[in-house]
């Protein structure tokens, strides 16, 4: 196999199934897939012959997926998620009979191993367009073996602040999030390069930061099932609902076998995908408060704030290149270019280490030493100190903060 304009060449070995190649092409998943040609013909350099029992040759013109015969379905059931997968990464369609047929065994999936349908659903997070896709897996009754928790978002009631129903907001997210991942050169025209190295950062085989973000919009409501309440003045609220969902993805995240750091950064961005909005909210957006939530979230910080504007869009029915009410996109852009301008140098290039504080001040190594260096970047981010000795001079102007620590002839 040869893809693209790739110099590699895959060989696959495999026994043949039945008596001879036509069977055995007969047996394959997809009819676009049961084309062969002898290897004679390939090194006489003479005229090639396809063998193709199936007409797949034909299929490929038409830009169909079908199958031969449906019983390769049943004798392992991840074909069916790989005939969506085929759909989004080769704009084919599926024949009717095959997506009937899917529609009423779909449920087979679930006997797939996690880490194969892993592997199915992440190639089709990873095309252009993926929300179509998983609209199309959840009308094939596909996206429910994989993400149960999706079922109760259907007709899901959110309350006056939100447009659409809980799973059309949760799509939404998603679109508005790929539109937004589309066009980065056009709204963060000045860090458009860095974010995208982020998000093309590889977490582990076959999942990217990209893919773990899209996953994280599709799920990061789904506790709101288990948490709408009613309060006394008739709104609906749906409190500690980013913890839930980030329960739910972590449960999914078994399931599916994702590794720890992938896991973790899909967990913090479902945990975190309010903070920017609420940030927003305040009086003052001070450096310190900006800093404190890239120290807690490091990288998926910077995949927050691009979930935050596709989540906000998604709930007041706007598109990405629509302006957000308030403040809000300005203050992302500001938390962007904190992290980019600030926060890594904050990380490779501390003021002073922990070793330095024990030897200047004379103290004695202890978890207050940690207290210590985070209130130091802080001061740092405010712009009250610039450089070591600032930092030292600061720290014991202010030991009344520390009297328990810091010692008066320091």
């Amino acid at each position: 196999m040869v893809k693209g304009d790739s110099k590699e060449i895959i060989l696959d070995f495999s026994k043949m199934r039945g008596k001879n190649i036509v069977d055995d092409l007969k047996v394959r998943d997809f009819t676009i897939n049961s084309i062969a040609v002898s290897l004679d013909d390939l090194v006489s350099c003479e005229e090639i012959n396809l063998i193709d029992p199936t007409d797949g040759v034909g299929d490929i013109g038409r830009k169909i997926i079908r199958t031969y015969d449906k019983r390769v379905l049943d004798d392992d059931p991840l074909r069916m998620l790989r005939a969506v997968r085929f759909e989004s990464q080769l704009g084919f369609v599926m024949d009717n009979s095959l997506e009937t047929f899917i529609k009423g065994n779909g449920y087979k999936v679930r006997n797939s191993s996690g880490e194969r349908i892993r592997e199915e659903f992440f190639n089709i997070l990873s095309c252009n367009g993926t929300y179509r896709y998983i609209q199309r897996l959840k009308d094939l009754y596909l996206l429910k073996e994989i993400i149960p928790e999706i079922e109760s978002m259907e007709n899901f009631e959110q309350g006056r602040f939100h447009k659409y129903l809980l799973w059309e907001h949760s799509l939404n997210t998603l679109r508005n999030l790929e539109m937004l991942m589309e066009n980065l050169y056009r709204i963060f025209p000045d860090r458009y390069l860095q974010i995208g190295d982020i998000l093309s950062e590889e977490l582990e085989h076959g999942i990217n930061c990209r893919g773990i973000l899209k996953l994280a919009a599709l799920i990061h409501d789904t506790g709101k099932v288990q948490t709408r309440i009613t309060d006394e003045n008739g709104e609906v609220r749906f409190i500690n609902h980013e913890n839930i969902s980030a329960d739910n993805g972590e449960r999914l995240a078994q399931r599916l076998k994702i590794g720890n750091r992938a896991c973790r950064i899909m967990g913090s961005i479902i945990k975190n995908h309010m903070r920017p909005l609420l940030l927003s909210r305040e009086k003052k957006v001070t450096n310190r408060a900006i800093l404190r939530f890239f120290t807690e979230c490091r990288k998926a910080g910077v995949l927050i704030c691009l979930m935050s504007i596709a989540d906000i869009h998604a709930t007041m029915g706007s598109g990405i290149f629509d302006d957000l009410s308030g403040d809000i996109e300005g203050l992302i852009k500001r938390m962007l270019e904190f992290y980019f301008e600030d926060f890594i140098k904050t990380i490779n290039s501390p003021l002073v280490s922990g070793d330095e504080i024990i030897e200047r001040l004379g103290l004695k190594s202890g978890p207050e030493i940690g207290e210590i260096l985070k209130n130091i970047e802080e001061w740092r981010a405010e712009g009250i100190i610039s450089n070591k000795d600032e930092a030292i001079n600061y720290l014991k102007f202010h030991r009344n903060l520390y009297h328990n620590f810091i010692p008066d002839n320091a």
